[in-house]
């Protein structure tokens, strides 16, 4: 039997993986869905779940004025929560979609609300800091992707395609990364040294 934490990243990955065309929000929903399940399959997101118990913490819901957990993110993900896509729009353009905006400020809060409660440096703070880094370079990369005019090598504006929104990917160029071009480590290769990013490939992962 599947826990807690693992039936919702199932459901958020299913959704994210699923075919674009039955997806009723659109492709930019598919996009967000596929930053949150980054966030959910990593431990550090463990705590930030689901929903504040009271009997455990009795003053969290008088200190923190809007709750809101990756699990609701989720529920608002999964039902199109922050309007309807126009099919005709344009991805690549500069501006960022409102449902990318409001997707990266909600799950912001859920961060926020926890250093807010928070306030002494603790184990549940490093990672909320770790899960804030991880959601704004994943959705800058993946749901907003290069700016109109600032690709020198020739990687166009906007997001990557949809096959390239993968741990395995190059954030810079979109390309599959190659395992073996790693640096080595006596018997082993130890992963990718740019520190870029905090994906797989990463040391600093």
């Amino acid at each position: 039997m599947l826990t807690e934490e693992a039936s919702l990243l199932a459901t958020v990955q299913s959704a994210a993986d699923g075919d674009v065309s039955k997806c009723k929000g659109g492709e930019v929903y598919k996009r967000c869905l596929k930053v949150l399940a980054k966030l959910l399959s990593m431990h550090h997101s463990k705590m930030l779940m689901f929903d504040v118990d009271p009997d455990v913490l009795p003053t969290y819901y008088d200190i923190v004025a809007d709750p809101l957990s990756l699990a609701q993110i989720a529920r608002e993900l999964l039902t199109c929560a922050y309007g309807m896509v126009d099919s005709t729009s344009d991805s690549s353009c500069e501006e960022v979609h409102p449902v990318v905006a409001t997707f990266y400020r909600r799950t912001r809060l859920v961060v926020l609300n926890c250093l807010t409660f928070n306030t002494e440096i603790t184990l549940i703070v490093a990672h909320a800091q770790k899960l804030l880094t991880t959601l704004t370079r994943f959705t800058a990369h993946w749901c907003i992707g290069r700016t109109a005019g600032a690709s020198p090598d020739g990687i166009p504006a906007g997001p990557p395609s949809m096959d390239a929104c993968v741990d395995t990917s190059c954030f810079l160029t979109h390309t599959p990364i190659d395992a073996p071009s790693g640096r080595k480590n006596a018997e082993h290769i130890v992963g990718v040294r740019c520190a870029r990013c905090t994906a797989q490939f990463s040391i600093e992962g």
